[in-house]
C-alpha cells in the first residue's frame, strides 16, 4: 500500500511564540544600543579630559609652573586643541600654527609670558576645539580664571549654551589656578596658583554629573 505523507503547517501558538521571541530580541537591542552609545561618549570625554590635563601639566613643566591662558585650534588639524599664552582678546602664539583660529573665554593671566613657539597640544576625540559657542551641541571648550567669577557646580541642560561659568555634557571647562576637591567632582574650595582643573560632565538619565581632573 502506498503511504500518503501528511504536511503540517505552523500552528497559531507556534507563530505567536516566534513573534514574541523576535519582539523580545528587538526590545533588548532597542534598550542596549542607547546605553552603549552613552558609555562610548563618556569614554571619549574621559580620554579628552586626560589629554587636556596632560597638556596643561606639560606646559607648566616647561614654563616654570605658569599655566597657559589661551586656547585655539588649527583648521588643518581640527581635532587638536592648542594651549598657549596670550593677552586678553589676542593670541600671540598663532603665527606658528597653520590657519589658526581663536579659542573661547580666554582669561588674563599675568604669570603667563607669551612667545610665538610656546604652546602645547592635546588630540581630542569628542570635544571640538573649533566649536561655535553660540550654537548648542557643538562640544565646546572653554578656558577661564576664577577671578572672572564663580563656576557653577551644577550641570546646565543641553538646551543652554555652555560658557566660562557653567557647562553641560557637550562642554569642557579649563579653570586656571584651581585644583579639584577631594572626590574629584568639582573645584577645590580655594585657588591654587600654578595648577589647573579640567571640568567636564558625564551623561546619565538627567543632566549628567560633574567630574574634575587636575593637571599633574
Amino acid at each position: 500500500m502506498c503511504r500518503q505523507s501528511k504536511r503540517h503547517g505552523f500552528t497559531i501558538i507556534e507563530v505567536m511564540i516566534v513573534l514574541a521571541i523576535a519582539g523580545l530580541i528587538m526590545l533588548i537591542i532597542f534598550l542596549a544600543v542607547p546605553a552603549l552609545q552613552v558609555t562610548a561618549r563618556n569614554t571619549q570625554r574621559k580620554h579628552d579630559a586626560a589629554a587636556i590635563a596632560a597638556a596643561l601639566a606639560n606646559y607648566a613643566d616647561t614654563n616654570g609652573g605658569a599655566m597657559p591662558n589661551d586656547i585655539g585650534y588649527s583648521t588643518t588639524y581640527t581635532n587638536v586643541l592648542y594651549l598657549g599664552c596670550g593677552t586678553t582678546g589676542s593670541v600671540l602664539f598663532a603665527s606658528t600654527i597653520p590657519n589658526f583660529g581663536g579659542g573661547e573665554g580666554a582669561p588674563d593671566d599675568t604669570t603667563c609670558n607669551p612667545t610665538i613657539t610656546n604652546y602645547e597640544t592635546a588630540s581630542l576625540e569628542y570635544y571640538n576645539p573649533a566649536a561655535d559657542w553660540r550654537v548648542t551641541g557643538q562640544h565646546e571648550i572653554w578656558i577661564t580664571n576664577l577671578s572672572y567669577g564663580s563656576v557653577s557646580s551644577v550641570p546646565i541642560t543641553l538646551s543652554q549654551n555652555n560658557g566660562n561659568t557653567a557647562i553641560n555634557s557637550d562642554g569642557v571647562l579649563i579653570v586656571i589656578n584651581s585644583g579639584c576637591n577631594s572626590n574629584n567632582t568639582f573645584l577645590a574650595s580655594s585657588t591654587i596658583p600654578g595648577t589647573a582643573a579640567v571640568l567636564y560632565v558625564l551623561e546619565n538619565s538627567s543632566n549628567g554629573f560633574m567630574q574634575c581632573l587636575e593637571a599633574s
